[in-house]
């Protein structure tokens, strides 16, 4: 993946608001390069990141 896509994607995920999922991307990427995850394996890894976040956050905001 080249540096524009990766900034692209960053920028998405900017755009959706999914601040877990953009602070854990890089690492989520480099795992999945390494372990050659499928792409719907990488986008489960890459989600579950997004979900974990909004879990701790929720639960330290209320």
């Amino acid at each position: 993946m080249t540096d524009y896509h990766h900034q692209g994607v960053e920028a998405a995920l900017v755009a959706l608001r999914c601040p877990g999922a953009l602070q854990g991307y890089a690492s989520c990427l480099r795992e999945a390069e390494a372990q050659h995850y499928s792409y719907a394996a990488f986008l489960e890894a890459l989600l579950a990141q997004e979900l974990d976040s909004r879990r701790q956050h929720r639960t330290t905001h209320h």
